[in-house]
């Protein structure tokens, strides 16, 4: 590396097998770089801890089981990891560098997507969200800025420093403060209540009323405001279920009711019901036509 650039506060090891581009991402618990893995040649995204953020218990043990959760999952629709590891205090993982941006790009300001376009990015979250609940994985932080999109429309989950074991689901929460995006968060989830895939529903319709309408199902003051909001009353009044496209109208209402076991069973169930709104949909529109471009939904 040249003397004097910003990168070389990092760990020696750590340049030595990596070339270090640009940094691509900085949060609370460390920064993202575009780099070149020297002894494979390919282009990753490596994240690594602060020094500070190592003495506080919680963060080192969140990145830990970031990796732990990483280094099982292999799926089309999760960001794979290709290496972590620790150089002293000093910790780091290696994943695919995805060029497209994320959805939060592609949505910024009061953007919106419309309903096919919706309707193909819900299929592929759905269908990563059921890879992770059959292996026993709450994402916990699902929101625009972890789902990275690749140029040809693949669709991947990114982050996951919040995510946890189903059969441990408070292991990481920290006392007295709540953990993971306000905006998206199931009200369990803000009452420190445990957990199960059913949060992941709710945060994905969240999601869907976000990029259908570039706004939220909710006016708050501020943010204490909006968690007491979230866990007095559903999360789509008629109000604002108006927003929606007809199609998906009761979808969205369902997924963001306030009691867990109202929302839909899982997110196989919640991708079934999207696919045959959007099928009736288009069918409606096409009624006078004796051409069908899809096939009716699976009974």
């Amino acid at each position: 590396m040249p003397a004097g650039t910003e990168f070389d506060g990092l760990p020696r090891e750590i340049l030595d097998d990596y070339r270090v581009l640009r940094r691509i991402g900085a949060g609370g618990m460390g920064a993202v770089y575009e780099a070149v893995q020297n002894s494979l040649g390919r282009r990753v995204a490596l994240k690594l801890m602060r020094h500070d953020s190592l003495s506080v218990p919680k963060v080192t043990e969140r990145f830990r089981a970031e990796i732990a959760i990483l280094s099982k999952l292999r799926h089309p629709n999760i960001v794979p990891l290709y290496d972590a590891g620790c150089f002293g205090n000093d910790l780091y993982l290696a994943m695919e560098l995805v060029p497209g941006g994320t959805l939060h790009d592609k949505i910024r300001g009061a953007r919106t997507l419309g309903l096919p376009a919706s309707r193909a990015l819900m299929e592929q979250l759905l269908e990563g969200l059921a890879y992770l609940h059959d292996n026993g994985v709450i994402h916990r932080d699902l929101k625009p800025e972890n789902l990275l999109l690749e140029p040809g429309g693949t669709v991947k989950l990114a982050d996951f420093g919040l995510a946890l074991a189903i059969e441990n689901p408070l292991r990481l929460t920290e006392a007295g403060r709540v953990v993971g995006t306000p905006a998206y968060m199931a009200p369990e989830q803000i009452l420190k209540r445990p957990l199960g895939p059913s949060a992941d529903i709710y945060a994905a319709g969240m999601l869907l009323f976000r990029v259908l309408t570039g706004t939220f199902p909710f006016e708050a003051s501020d943010e204490r405001d909006l968690l007491r909001r979230k866990i007095e009353r559903d999360g789509c009044l008629e109000e604002h279920a108006c927003l929606l496209p007809e199609a998906v109208r009761d979808i969205v209402v369902r997924c963001l009711k306030k009691e867990p076991e109202e929302r839909y069973a899982d997110a196989r169930d919640l991708a079934r019901a999207i696919f045959t709104a959007s099928w009736l949909a288009t069918s409606a529109c096409a009624r006078s036509s004796e051409s069908w471009t899809e096939s009716p939904p699976p009974m």
